[in-house]
């Protein structure tokens, strides 16, 4: 199956780490700045890890658009799936009253309250449609 990877604020991370577990549970492969080792080089690591993905799943939240290397990350992949033009950039609003960043203001976005039970499957099989 394809290589997933996944953006999000270290804040977020059981937010990641659910939306993680729901991928591998259908056989997604799934890439993260977690793989990242002490010392590397963050910016040439991210940028192979994202270069290496089938796909990129942005976590929209309050505490991602907080930071400024979170939105960093953000516009790098989106910048590198859409000139790849055979990836998919897939930002998820996770939260209500979320402000969706300007530059994603264009994207079809997915937006949930959480990640609990029923938004999860949902979230989980619409990546499954833009995905397979």
């Amino acid at each position: 199956m394809s290589k997933i990877f996944i953006s999000h604020s270290h804040i977020d991370k059981v937010l990641h780490d659910t939306l993680r577990d729901g991928l591998l549970d259908i056989g997604y492969e799934v890439l993260s700045a977690d793989s990242i080792l002490f010392g590397a080089d963050l910016s040439m690591e991210l940028n192979n890890l994202i270069q290496s993905a089938d796909a990129v799943i942005a976590i929209i939240t309050e505490n991602s658009i907080s930071s400024i290397s979170v939105l960093n990350e953000i516009a790098m992949a989106q910048a590198q799936m859409d000139a790849a033009g055979n990836n998919l950039f897939l930002p998820l609003v996770v939260g209500e009253d979320v402000d969706i960043p300007k530059f994603l203001l264009d994207r079809f976005v997915e937006i949930v309250p959480n990640l609990l039970d029923g938004n999860l499957n949902k979230v989980i099989g619409n990546i499954y449609r833009a995905i397979e």
